[in-house]
């Protein structure tokens, strides 16, 4: 979390001023200047996902691996979620750990052979390998 001032410092402009506001004027004028100060909490979050292709597969069956680490919006949940998600077909792994970044409780973890994660999320319409209906 970083903490910041904000401060807007903004003349009081009469509509029927007519002089360049770039020129300098007299500051005792009836017009002084509005002043409004803020302060605002902001927190940075961050997302990193790292591919590694290799050009010897069709795009199909690139990325080869991929990482995702960070912070992502959940829909479902209505608020920020960590995520640490493997994907790595040269392994056959997937693993995956979701979890509240303002509780630290696991919200979802899976660990299992990539070639037998399919029915959620992307892989929720990839019909399962020994499925012989296709």
């Amino acid at each position: 979390m970083v903490g910041f001032m904000l401060e807007y410092i903004s003349p009081c402009i009469d509509s029927t001023d007519t002089r360049d506001m770039a020129e300098p004027h007299d500051n005792n004028s009836s017009c002084d200047s509005l002043e409004h100060s803020d302060s605002e909490e902001v927190k940075i979050r961050e997302h990193l996902r790292l591919v590694i292709k290799n050009r010897g597969y069709s795009s199909k069956k690139n990325p080869r691996v991929e990482l995702r680490l960070g912070t992502e919006w959940s829909e479902g949940k209505q608020k920020w979620i960590n995520i640490e998600r493997l994907i790595d077909k040269n392994q056959d792994q997937y693993r995956e750990v979701v979890s509240d970044p303002e509780t630290g409780e696991i919200i979802h973890q899976c660990e299992e052979p990539l070639s037998k994660h399919y029915g959620h999320g992307s892989a929720k319409f990839t019909p399962p390998p020994d499925d012989k209906s296709s």
